[in-house]
């Protein structure tokens, strides 16, 4: 039960997103895996971990008003996927199931272990869609914003 009330909390600070204030990001990280650059954040401590992937055209800075709050109360992760913001350009996968493929590869190589909170904007919606039909198992729970 108490599993179940941190996740609604959480879930109600992801819709809070849509009117907050953006600010710019703080520790950001690059890696260089396998020829392929991403920068990504990851803050905070504590389960389930909170997964926050960007819409079409955008990357990380989208969230740039929420990581602290969340960071708060769980771990939080958020990337910049190939393609998008500080991430190599040259490098996006060419279907959503590799892209969920390669998030699942990312949250393995900076050991962030299940259960998840997926949460998506827009077009990241679709990528946390197949995420969960492909680790099931790891997902704690859902949230797309205007998927």
């Amino acid at each position: 039960m108490q599993f179940l009330k941190k996740s609604i909390f959480i879930l109600t600070l992801c819709l809070l997103w849509v009117t907050y204030s953006c600010s710019s990001l703080k520790n950001v990280k690059v890696e260089e895996r396998y020829g392929k650059r991403i920068a990504y954040i990851k803050e905070g401590s504590g389960t389930p971990a909170i997964i926050l992937e960007s819409g079409f055209d955008a990357g990380m800075e989208s969230w740039a008003g929420l990581i602290d709050s969340l960071s708060r109360h769980s771990m939080v992760y958020a990337y910049d996927r190939p393609g998008y913001g500080r991430s190599n350009k040259k490098d996006a996968p060419g279907s959503v199931r590799e892209i969920a493929q390669q998030l699942h590869s990312n949250l393995v190589a900076r050991n962030i272990p299940p259960p998840y909170v997926l949460v998506g904007y827009s077009g990241g919606a679709l990528m946390i869609n197949m995420f969960t039909r492909l680790y099931p198992q790891e997902v704690a729970g859902v949230l797309m914003i205007e998927p």
